[in-house]
């Protein structure tokens, strides 16, 4: 099992290169970024089957069509491999969903730059048939509704008495305390790469003064978060405890503004990051597309909120997001060293290559200590 997972993150880093075109050293070094050790949090096979798999063989899938996009000859066995990858990733719920979103993103830029090529609309369209299909099937299997029901009795009684907006909010608060509690190293890297990126393209001072500070907000709040951490008492804490637990607003505390505070920092804290992307590219429309796909990654971990095991299922919940989040880091570092010096370009490498290493040695000890 561990030489398929093994083989597995190669074709994931190969599928990331042929998508982005990015260095391969580089990507490699980023890819060790992902907190791969969230994969332990059910037993390793489980839980690589279950989100680490369709990950890959999701982000394989789309190899075909970015080229099929991007004008180039593809050849019949990269599309047979393509769909057959995408039947298999797409057979879990929180992978079709992004599948969804993705292939949804694509056609939308299609038709926003008045692409109407037959070719291209044809692989997307076959590929969201399927994924749409499977997405029925998922919602409507009768042994999805009885695992519900044992989940909803083991883990979550109170489940059915949520109303939809109930478990969006859920789903949405979890997910952006769980970014800013986790303390994932890749997530911090991804903040702080869009800080320095909106830092390089205001140099001349267009905007400055307001897309600064906006880029700044994210890193400020995690900043909070990871403070709040190492000291134990007075208001900073509470506040900082507040911020990662990311209560929900009820019947029971609807009365205490921190529960509306929080929520009103969750949601600028997305729309920040989601405007620092935009502002980040020249071209308005890509920057809107990747600014949509970071707000895909907050949504395919959101639909959580629709499931009984919300709490129970731990940071592998993450994996679809992170890997969202990994690609999103890739096209961003790719589009700052567009107007590096060489000097710059080598510097940053270092400095990537640093904080791999020390990912790789907090990996291994992590391992270590638990076996």
């Amino acid at each position: 099992m561990e030489d398929m997972n093994a083989l597995l993150y190669v074709l994931w880093v190969y599928s990331l290169y042929k998508i982005t075109k990015h260095n391969s050293g580089v990507l490699m070094g980023l890819a060790m970024l992902y907190p791969i050790m969230d994969m332990a949090s059910a037993g390793w096979i489980a839980t690589t089957l279950n989100y680490f798999w369709p990950l890959v063989l999701g982000t394989y899938s789309f190899v075909a069509i970015d080229k099929v996009i991007a004008g180039k000859h593809v050849k019949f066995y990269e599309i047979v491999l393509s769909i057959v990858a995408a039947v298999i990733a797409i057979d879990v719920e929180q992978y079709v969903v992004l599948h969804i979103m993705c292939l949804g993103m694509i056609m939308a830029y299609l038709l926003m730059k008045k692409d109407y090529a037959k070719n291209k609309f044809a692989i997307v369209i076959v590929h969201f048939t399927i994924a749409c299909a499977n997405f029925l099937f998922i919602i409507t299997c009768p042994g999805n509704e009885a695992r519900r029901l044992v989940e909803m009795h083991d883990h979550m009684q109170d489940f059915d008495k949520l109303s939809l907006f109930d478990k969006l909010i859920y789903g949405y608060n979890t997910t952006i305390s769980g970014f800013l509690s986790q303390m994932c190293l890749l997530f911090l890297v991804f903040l702080f790469v869009i800080f320095a990126c909106v830092v390089k393209k205001a140099e001349d001072g267009t905007n400055r003064n307001w897309i600064m500070p906006i880029s700044a907000f994210p890193i400020a709040l995690a900043a909070i978060v990871s403070v709040g951490n190492i000291f134990r008492n007075g208001y900073f804490t509470k506040f900082s405890n507040a911020l990662s637990q990311g209560e929900v607003i009820n019947s029971t505390n609807w009365n205490k503004p921190i529960n509306y505070i929080i929520f009103s920092l969750y949601a600028f804290f997305t729309i920040s990051i989601v405007f620092s992307i935009i502002y980040i590219f020249d071209d308005i429309s890509v920057g809107s597309v990747h600014g949509m796909l970071f707000l895909c990654s907050v949504l395919v971990r959101m639909i959580i909120g629709f499931s009984p095991t919300l709490y129970a299922s731990e940071r592998r919940t993450f994996c679809f997001s992170y890997g969202m989040v990994l690609y999103l880091l890739i096209v961003l570092l790719k589009e700052m060293r567009l107007s590096f010096s060489d000097y710059e370009k080598k510097r940053s490498g270092y400095l990537l290559f640093g904080i791999s290493c020390i990912f790789v040695l907090e990996m291994v000890t992590r391992i270590c200590g638990k076996y």
